[in-house]
């Protein structure tokens, strides 16, 4: 696998592809065998693999806290990156408008029109959507070498799959992060246009 390849696990529900998924970000132990993630063997550099995998949202895993703003979250993932200290507003703004562009450059893709949010959105009035697209912004500022996105199909309706890979494309499309998501049905993988 090189950097900035896109790797789609594909399975019907219940199959473990979000246990899969947790044991490739070194979060999850396994029976036997051994991993190799980010040039780091697993289990026995796990920590090594936690630092070069960073999740988007995984429900149960690293829930985003509803009653938050997308302001409120990003400085939260910004202040953990730099081990509590305080985050200026300079540090937030690009954040945000990294996940608008995504957003406007997508819906426009679609010759859909879309009003960019604001940060002071509470997380709970986003769309299935935008939730999922705020959980993989936050997982870039952790600056990785492989992106995890489980269960795009959560997203149910067909355009907005379509939306979610043509924004993951806009997200992903400079840097070198390897993405690795997952799919019940085969119809969700993204398009041959997609890395």
């Amino acid at each position: 696998v090189e950097p900035g390849d896109w790797l789609i696990v594909h399975g019907p529900s219940g199959s473990g592809k979000t246990a899969l998924l947790l044991a490739l970000a070194g979060r999850m132990a396994y029976d036997s065998g051994r991993l190799r993630v980010a040039g780091h063997l697993l289990p026995q550099e796990s920590a090594a693999v936690r630092h070069a995998v960073a999740l988007a949202e995984l429900p149960g895993v690293n829930d985003l806290e509803d009653n938050l703003t997308i302001d409120q979250h990003i400085a939260e993932r910004l202040s953990i990156r730099s081990f509590g200290l305080w985050v200026s507003r300079s540090s937030i703004t690009p954040v945000l408008a990294e996940l608008n562009l995504a957003l406007q450059r997508a819906h426009e893709d679609a010759g859909l029109t879309y009003d960019p949010l604001s940060g002071a959105t509470i997380v709970s009035t986003l769309t299935r959507l935008e939730r999922k697209l705020l959980g993989v912004v936050l997982a870039l500022t952790e600056r990785p070498a492989i992106i995890i996105v489980d269960d795009v199909d959560d997203l149910r309706a067909a355009e907005d799959i379509e939306l979610l890979w043509s924004a993951l494309a806009v997200l992903l499309g400079d840097r070198t992060v390897t993405l690795v998501a997952s799919v019940q049905s085969a119809s969700s993988a993204p398009p041959p246009s997609s890395r």
